[in-house]
């Protein structure tokens, strides 16, 4: 059997070809699903890869249990460097609101981390940011209904950040919003 070199057309049609499936199958990172507690509702984090790194940014949409979209939150940016990755995410006990803390992709501003909030009733996402201050730390814990305990900067006269580490803050996610919560069973999610 004689050994035959390859065309370079064949060799640059194979790299053509190779590459993005090596891209693909390399760093491709499947979804995260976050279920409601009274099943509901779904949450996924879809990791969206950059081409040119293994640099994540991330949507968040929010499906009814039969998939049916309600909502979708895009932190993905044109160059990949100024959207979020998504740190954490929860629902609260109550099934009524889903918190997602994320950073930056490009690793700008590190000692903030933007908090998002997905307020089911409503079926919007809002900036916890607007309304708790900023936030220090990507971890938070959840007290039924619906108290949410995550640390923020304390802010001095002046506006500057004081201390090394956030101050823990508790918060009730209604009385935030300033929502009234449908009694149990009410309501599914959208309007």
């Amino acid at each position: 059997m004689s050994k035959r070199a390859i065309r370079p057309t064949m060799q640059f049609l194979f790299q053509f070809v190779a590459i993005p499936f090596v891209i693909t199958s390399t760093w491709a990172k499947p979804p995260s699903t976050y279920p409601s507690p009274d099943g509901a509702l779904v949450a996924t984090v879809v990791w969206v890869p950059a081409l040119s790194s293994q640099i994540f940014e991330c949507r968040i949409i929010i499906t009814s249990k039969s998939g049916k979209e309600l909502g979708m939150k895009d932190l993905t940016s044109p160059d990949h460097d100024h959207g979020g990755v998504v740190e954490k995410a929860a629902w609260s006990p109550d099934s009524q609101f889903f918190v997602f803390t994320h950073s930056s992709s490009g690793g700008h501003s590190p000692w903030h981390v933007p908090t998002g909030c997905y307020r089911r009733w409503e079926n919007r996402f809002e900036s916890l940011d607007d309304f708790i201050g900023f936030v220090a730390d990507s971890n938070f814990s959840f007290k039924p209904p619906h108290n949410l305990t995550i640390k923020v900067w304390k802010r001095g006269p002046d506006g500057e950040t004081e201390g090394e580490i956030g101050v823990p803050k508790s918060v009730s996610l209604s009385q935030v919003f300033g929502t009234g919560i449908p009694r149990q069973g009410a309501g599914l999610g959208g309007r």
